[in-house]
């Protein structure tokens, strides 16, 4: 398991001048446009916690495409993604973790029906948020 992570991580570093990067492992994973800064997420269930600054560090998307199957957004997913501006969320999400948009710069955010949980801080940092349409799910 180390191996595979470490040859992502190299492969990741390698392939600067790439136009996509992805990695994967089971039934889910991600891709990286660098053309379009758009990261995809497929898969089932819940996408990994992270312990600080969550994509931000490695890709800063402009955008983010969640697939559907995805459960749930981990703690802190996009914390400090200061480029991320739009998110397309599955009608399979029913929970977005603690700090998971923190820092983002959203204007507007719909958080879709069947949505049952939203952690804390999870919109916190947002300096551009002008509106979050909340689903009745709540």
């Amino acid at each position: 398991m180390k191996r595979i992570l470490v040859c992502l991580l190299v492969l990741l570093c390698l392939s600067a001048a790439a136009v996509s990067v992805r990695a994967a492992e089971g039934e889910s994973g991600w891709e990286y446009d660098k053309e379009t800064l758009t990261l995809y997420i497929y898969g089932e269930g819940s996408t990994a916690d992270i312990k600080y600054d969550g994509w931000g560090k490695t890709v800063n998307p402009r955008t983010v495409i969640i697939g559907e199957g995805i459960t749930a957004i981990g703690k802190n997913a996009f914390y400090s993604c200061t480029n991320l501006r739009s998110v397309q969320l599955p009608s399979t999400l029913k929970e977005i973790g603690e700090s998971a948009f923190h820092g983002t710069s959203f204007e507007e955010f719909e958080v879709p029906e069947g949505v049952t949980k939203i952690g804390e801080r999870a919109f916190a940092g947002c300096k551009y948020m002008k509106s979050i349409q909340l689903p009745s799910s709540l």
